[in-house]
């Protein structure tokens, strides 16, 4: 029972973080939309390098949450 005790408060973190960075995403994705529409490309492919290491992470972050 104590080793669970350890886990959950990580576990709990790991999912919060999940969650924060879940919204982020939905933020992202409109702000990609509204660079795709005003034709701002250099930056476009900066936020889409940002984008796929940021994925890497919530995979990460995920298989926390799974525990």
């Amino acid at each position: 029972m104590l080793k669970m005790e350890k886990l959950l408060p990580s576990r709990l973190k790991a999912m919060a973080l999940y969650h924060t960075l879940s919204r982020m995403s939905d933020n992202l994705r409109a702000c990609c939309k509204l660079l795709l529409d005003h034709n701002r490309s250099n930056i476009l492919v900066s936020l889409r390098n940002w984008m796929q290491s940021y994925k890497y992470r919530m995979i990460r972050v995920e298989g926390m949450c799974e525990g």
